[in-house]
């Protein structure tokens, strides 16, 4: 039931982001009937998650307070009925866009397909986080975010809420085309386009480091590795730094006020972000282990290696 509430919200208000979860819908019913003969020829093949989802929404029923393990199931398959069907569509869209893109590319064939490719490769890590969820491949939730605040952050970077809030309200992500104010094939495009590949590469290798264990709003192990090395959040800075020299705002193209409103809007944009890594790091400081990797960052991190040389 909650899966077919998610998918209706998506398909009526995700806009065309949203909607490309109808490619996957009939690999979602097998998957459904599946777990119904599941259920009932073998529940115990299911895992403990469901019963405990089960117990925890039979507790809501009865207006009773479920227990934390009760809880952490059922938000932790909330999360995977709302993000699993969104990055099994972006990735085969991503895929199956290579066909239609390689014949029509220009002189900057290889920048669209160096995107699509990382794009490709980032959700369908977002695939395997969301799959592989079992504790026998270390991929077991250990918590998953009860705040209003970090659900709300999180969710508004995607369908449905990202199209009412990201796409309607703060447009500065599609306000210009990087491409349309530099001369084919010159030097400055060119230049332009690897700064955006590269800092693309560092959001898909941020997905990639969490091999398993990937997945959002959820507890599932402290990464270190990677660029995690250097930073607590490297996806989220280097796919903002990527919309601004995407979408070029600051460009004034039509006035000087319009420049500033579209500047604001991506301001406003990476706020939304920026809330909603305190959201997770407040979520994840209950791990000792994130707090000695947070106090080392802090210390030895990219930027305060850079604050240091200032100085």
């Amino acid at each position: 039931m909650l899966q077919i509430v998610i998918l209706t919200l998506q398909l009526l208000v995700g806009g065309d982001k949203g909607g490309a979860v109808a490619l996957v819908i009939p690999a979602l019913v097998v998957a459904g009937v599946v777990m119904l003969l599941l259920a009932i020829a073998s529940p115990e093949r299911l895992g403990a998650t469901v019963a405990s989802a089960g117990g925890a929404a039979c507790a809501l029923l009865r207006l009773r307070r479920p227990t934390i393990d009760e809880r952490n199931a059922l938000l932790g398959w909330c999360v995977k009925c709302f993000f699993l069907p969104l990055m099994l569509a972006w990735s085969w869209n991503w895929l199956a866009g290579l066909e239609f893109r390689l014949p029509q590319m220009g002189p900057l064939h290889w920048y669209v397909l160096g995107m699509t490719l990382l794009y490709a490769i980032d959700t369908a890590f977002g695939v395997i986080g969301y799959v592989s969820t079992a504790r026998c491949v270390g991929g077991e939730i250990r918590s998953v975010d009860a705040t209003p605040m970090g659900w709300l952050s999180a969710l508004t970077c995607y369908p449905p809420l990202s199209v009412l809030v990201l796409d309607a309200w703060l447009g500065a992500r599609n306000s210009n085309d990087w491409r349309l104010w530099l001369d084919d094939g010159s030097t400055p495009q060119v230049l332009w386009a690897i700064s955006i590949l590269l800092l693309t590469s560092i959001y898909t290798w941020s997905t990639v480091a969490f091999g398993l264990r990937f997945s959002n709003l959820t507890h599932r192990g402290i990464i270190t590795h990677g660029p995690y090395r250097w930073s607590k959040h490297p996806a989220y800075i280097s796919k903002n730094l990527s919309w601004w020299l995407i979408s070029v705002p600051f460009l004034v193209t039509t006035s000087v006020k319009a420049a500033m409103l579209a500047c604001l809007a991506m301001l406003t944009v990476n706020a939304i972000y920026w809330l909603r890594a305190r959201t997770e790091e407040r979520h994840l400081m209950s791990d000792p282990i994130y707090r000695d990797y947070a106090d080392w960052i802090a210390q030895h991190g990219l930027f305060a290696r850079l604050v240091g040389r200032a100085q």
